[in-house]
């Protein structure tokens, strides 16, 4: 299984907004993404996935997330 890694921009930037890493990690498992592993509190995110191509990790609806 290939592993990805996501490098979020701008997450916990500030006082402001700030996201836990386990939400963050939660985020992942309805896109098909297993063992999703935060690294800080940098908003990236190593994890496994069986599809080959990670265009399909984007949300349509980005509003859901």
């Amino acid at each position: 299984m290939p592993v990805y890694i996501s490098m979020l921009r701008g997450v916990n930037v500030g006082a402001h907004n700030r996201m836990k890493m386990d939400q963050l990690r939660n985020l992942f498992t309805p896109l098909g993404c297993e063992q999703a592993q935060t690294y800080i509190q940098s908003g990236n995110v190593v994890f496994s996935a069986a599809r080959q191509s990670p265009v399909g990790f984007i949300p349509k609806d980005r509003k859901e997330y």
